[in-house]
Order: C-alpha cells, then structure tokens, then sequence
C-alpha cells in the first residue's frame, strides 16, 4: 500500500510559486575609508636593509572588526633580518584600518504587473579574511 499523494495546492499559490524565486548574494568584507600605509622600519633603513615582501592574512569578525593579522599562506615571505620588524609595521597600520563586514543578502524575487522586483528578506553579516600583499622598497618606500 503507497501513501496517497499530497492535494495539488491552490492555483493562486501555483502562480505565485512560478513567479517568485529566492536569491543569495555573498558580498566579501572590505575596506573603507583611507587605508594607512605601513611604515618603513627605521632600523631596517638605517642598516640600509633592502627590499622586503609580505603576504599577510587579515582575519575579520561578523563585524568587520580586525581579530588578528598574520602571515598569509597565499603567498611566500621570504625570510628576513627584519621581517618582524616589517610585519609589526603592517600590523600597526592595518589596526588602523576599517572593514565592511561581509554578508550574505537573502532575496525575494518576482513580478508583478508584469514587472521584475525583489525585497531583501535577510541580511547575514560574516566573518572572512582577506590576504594582503606589501611591498616595502630598498628606498623607503610601501606599496
């Protein structure tokens, strides 16, 4: 014995179920605002210390708010005589940054009067990371 399939629903609930679908839109964080620039250390320019690279890893909560900054395993740091002072100098600087949270956006979409519209019906606020390239010059320099 099988179990009697479920009563069609109502034709107004067919229609609309046809017309109307969800959508999810992930937006990563970002940055806003100016963002600092780290600073040369002085030490390393003083010993004429050359070039350095850093591929860092800056962890954001729900908020947007900075939980930590660490070496990224994006990309290869190579070793240094002053690679923690440069990596504090980046630390410091981007403490100073400011970071749109990512989210997840929850639409409605649909027409009506033959028309396409959507409505937000949630928003989810993230953590995520992003990873960061530095470049400090043999003359000073940050890019």
């Amino acid at each position: 014995m099988e179990p009697l399939p479920a009563p069609p629903p109502p034709a107004s609930a067919q229609a609309s179920e046809v017309q109307s679908r969800q959508q999810t839109v992930f937006s990563p964080a970002h940055p806003y605002g100016e963002l600092a620039k780290p600073a040369y250390p002085a030490a390393a320019l003083a010993a004429r210390a050359g070039s350095y690279e850093a591929y860092m890893k800056i962890n954001l909560d729900e908020r947007g708010e900075i939980t930590s900054v660490e070496p990224s395993l994006r990309g290869v740091s190579l070793p240094h005589p002053y690679a923690d002072a440069f990596q504090a100098a980046i630390r410091e600087a981007v403490g100073k940054w400011q970071f749109r949270a990512a989210c997840l956006t929850y639409y409605k979409m649909g027409e009506k009067d033959g028309k396409m519209n959507s409505e937000i019906t949630r928003v989810e606020f993230l953590p995520d990371t992003l990873d960061v390239h530095f470049t400090f010059d043999a003359s000073g320099k940050v890019r």
